[in-house]
């Protein structure tokens, strides 16, 4: 047993990294100081400060350096199989190790490695450090077989994998939504610019009223266009539309891919904006209408598009239009929302503006400020 356990320990190698110390029980203070977007790289186990202090890096980046340090030190001969140990150090949570896992494997595949076993997990912590640690063991037929063996020890996982580990392509093909090509759209320049200027904003919103992912959904929709917008007003609008449904996520992604979608329909139709603009966003507002159940009141988009609907049919300008939009947002800030992950919080919510209230007043108001 003794020259088993120093083979397998000759053959590993770790590293620890951490985006926040740990506190030592009855300490007044974290075990040591962390500005924040910076990570201590090459942590111990015990709570000790790294062999270097970073930047805080993505998963890709960060992973590909703790295994160039591994591999460096471990130096396993070409093609030789490994087995991969991904542990949490206390307060990183299953998703973010899983993350990690994923990079392991891509990387150490990519090297020309075979990876028998991956296991994820938590086995060894540094009380409530939030960080994770790499471990690379180099291995043979006899050292997998009494990995897989069956255990009773407390801090090792009841059921482990007992296949081999390989990247899974996961990549979708990019949607056909650039609007790159003809004349320049101001109007939708300056809305879909707006919206990438404001990420962090609508994500603290949301973050008081919701679940904190309505910025991450505007950014994976529009982020990838550059400005200015070009093409016809319809083919800029279905072009956003199908970000809107194909790239970004949660309820915000379907609601607004299907109000620019029926924008879009309306453009198509007819050269007068503003007959586009009423035919498109009233059939909006019933679809979105169906599809959530959203009444105004409710602390939803609906608040906002709703007025600037009715202010359209009436034939109000482009000018009262948005202001009636933008009142609506505005009524929000002291509505409980009884629709969206908002209604989960209650009065909470109450004294701040929905934050898709707001992105929809802001179409109006590009709409207004570049009227034709």
């Amino acid at each position: 047993m003794a020259d088993i356990g120093r083979r397998v320990a000759a053959a590993a190698r770790s590293f620890s990294v951490a985006f926040a110390p740990c506190t030592v029980p009855g300490a007044r203070q974290p075990s040591f100081d962390l500005p924040v977007g910076e990570m201590e790289f090459g942590v111990g186990i015990h709570g000790e400060a790294g062999v270097d202090r970073i930047p805080q890096q993505p998963a890709d980046e960060l992973v590909h350096g703790m295994l160039e340090r591994i591999l460096a030190s471990s130096r396993p001969d070409d093609g030789e199989d490994l087995l991969a140990l991904v542990n949490g150090l206390g307060s990183a949570h299953p998703l973010e190790l899983n993350v990690v896992a994923d990079q392991v494997v891509r990387q150490v595949t990519d090297r020309g490695f075979a990876v028998r076993r991956i296991l994820v997990a938590s086995l060894v912590t540094a009380l409530d450090m939030a960080g994770f640690s790499i471990t690379v063991v180099r291995c043979d037929d006899e050292i997998v077989e009494l990995f897989d063996a069956p255990t009773g020890a407390p801090g090792w996982p009841s059921v482990t994998s007992t296949g081999g580990a390989r990247p899974v392509d996961v990549h979708f093909a990019d949607p056909d939504d650039a609007a790159d090509s003809g004349d320049e759209s101001p109007w939708l320049t300056a809305f879909v610019g707006r919206v990438q200027e404001s990420v962090d904003d609508l994500t603290d919103l949301d973050r008081q009223a919701g679940d904190g992912d309505f910025g991450t959904n505007m950014a994976a929709a529009l982020r990838h266009f550059p400005l200015p917008l070009r093409g016809r007003d319809a083919e800029v609008l279905t072009a956003i539309s199908t970000s809107f449904l194909v790239r970004a996520g949660g309820t915000s992604g379907a609601l607004f891919g299907v109000f620019f979608a029926e924008l879009a329909r309306a453009f198509g139709e007819t050269d007068d904006r503003a007959a586009a603009l009423r035919a498109g966003t009233a059939e909006a507002l019933r679809r979105i209408q169906d599809l959530g159940g959203a009444r105004v009141g409710d602390d939803t988009l609906v608040d906002a598009l709703s007025p600037a609907v009715d202010a359209l049919g009436a034939e109000a300008s482009l000018t009262d239009v948005a202001t009636a939009a933008a009142d609506g947002a505005e009524s929000t800030r002291e509505l409980v929302a009884s629709r969206g992950r908002a209604s989960y919080v209650g009065d909470r919510a109450r004294g701040v503006v929905d934050p898709g209230a707001l992105v929809v007043a802001w179409f109006f108001a590009a709409a207004a400020d570049h009227a034709a």
